[in-house]
């Protein structure tokens, strides 16, 4: 038990690093904000329901990831709807944000894209980006069991 608890601090701490100083109102938090940017921004949203079985850290990172995503929808897609899903499958948290923009062409990637990875990647989880015809596509992953205990005075919001 001791050498779980050692791992579980260390791996908070990494998390705690990587997020380092962001804070997410969670998914439903972030999916309620996404609904009012995309409307200020005159592009229509579809999204679903969000699943429960999901960890407040890995809610509080999907939000961060979520935010990200339809910031940059708002920003690069010329887009006229985005929609939103949050699924669990096979043991796997599966966030997809897709739009019916422009697609990728000429576009190159920020800081944004970058630390969505980072966030992901801490949890195990991984980030893929599609251009479709119209449109793109960004599916992001964090296996359920990486989720962690979110003691120690981390400010992740609980999903719904």
């Amino acid at each position: 038990m001791a050498d779980v608890e050692i791992v579980s601090r260390q791996a908070l701490e990494q998390l705690r690093t990587v997020v380092g100083g962001y804070r997410s109102e969670g998914l439903q938090g972030e999916l309620n904000r996404a609904r009012i940017a995309l409307r200020a921004a005159g592009i229509e949203m579809d999204a679903y329901p969000i699943p429960g079985g999901i960890s407040p850290i890995l809610d509080g990172v999907l939000g961060l990831v979520l935010r990200e995503a339809v910031t940059n929808v708002i920003r690069h897609a010329s887009a006229g709807l985005c929609t939103i899903t949050i699924e669990i499958c096979a043991g796997t948290a599966v966030l997809t944000v897709a739009d019916d923009g422009r697609g990728l062409s000429g576009l190159h990637e920020g800081t944004g894209l970058p630390g969505m990875r980072e966030r992901l990647a801490a949890l195990g989880g991984s980030l893929q980006i599609t251009s479709d015809s119209p449109g793109a596509k960004l599916v992001a992953w964090i296996p359920l069991g990486t989720g962690l205990p979110s003691s120690g005075g981390l400010a992740l919001a609980e999903g719904g």
